[in-house]
């Protein structure tokens, strides 16, 4: 995956009598897990880069890693059964990660891993990213529609299916959705048919007109060729520090999309 060399996070161990820092640990992922500190003085955490560590609780030393090739947002468990004690993990990345830039290959798919001493058992391979491609026929489209999906798309879409609709791997592409999609994109985005999957619906910011307008310019992106702004965006996120309040807001492409830049 390509990382933003500006997006670190950190695990930090303070004394709370005290009121400072004791030792902390530098990631270079964006995206932080939960911790998990043993009785046995351990901290364990995983990262969106695919690993979990254990640490010393006494001064942060790194004692032992497995990549598991699959980010990691959930924090681990401990438990023992017959006097063997495991840790065990959830990897998989949802919620606000979306939100970061960084671009993954894997398959995000969950999976769960369990731990223990002197295991044997080889981690199993994390699956490639499945390859897609764009099944969308070619079809009239007013190009006012198309404007007007663009703008929609900027304010309500682009924060999470990213401003040129080019997925990092973490949401699902719109420019490959099957046709299909299309044809019941209505009851998708006002009828919250994939709510279950993390998807609400926007029937309180949106209506059918507006439904109708999107799709339009996702298809106008997904039959397009790369342009120069998408492609410098591409570069920018990978090698730029891009302030959460542009991710967030979303104002920029929308300026992007009033003066007529596709």
């Amino acid at each position: 995956m390509t990382v933003p060399f500006c997006s670190p996070t950190h695990l930090t161990a303070r004394d709370p009598p005290e009121g400072h820092g004791v030792w902390r640990v530098e990631h270079d992922h964006p995206v932080k897990a939960g911790v998990l500190a043993t009785a046995g003085d351990l901290v364990l955490q995983g990262n969106g880069a695919g690993f979990l560590a254990a640490y010393s609780a006494d001064d942060g030393e790194k004692l032992w890693e497995a990549q598991v090739g699959i980010g990691i947002m959930a924090p681990p468990i401990s438990y023992r059964i017959g006097g063997e004690q495991y840790a065990a993990v959830l990897a998989g990345l949802g919620g606000s990660p979306a939100m970061d830039r960084a671009e993954y290959s894997n398959d995000n798919a969950g999976w769960v891993f369990a731990f223990k001493l002197d295991a044997a058992t080889p981690m199993p391979a994390a699956k490639p990213r499945p390859g897609a491609a764009v099944s969308t026929a070619h079809r009239p489209i007013a190009p006012e529609t198309v404007d007007r999906g663009k703008a929609l798309y900027a304010i309500h879409c682009a924060r999470c299916h990213d401003s040129w609709v080019c997925s990092n791997g973490w949401l699902p592409e719109l420019r490959h959705a099957a046709p299909v999609v299309h044809d019941v994109w209505e009851s998708i985005v006002i009828g919250g048919a994939f709510k279950g999957k993390g998807m609400a619906s926007f029937a309180d910011l949106l209506d059918g007109d507006d439904a109708g307008a999107i799709p339009a310019f996702v298809i106008d992106r997904a039959l397009a060729e790369s342009s120069f702004a998408e492609r410098a965006q591409v570069w920018a996120n990978e090698h730029l520090c891009i302030p959460a309040s542009c991710i967030v807001d979303q104002r920029w492409m929308l300026d992007l999309a009033e003066n007529g830049v596709s």
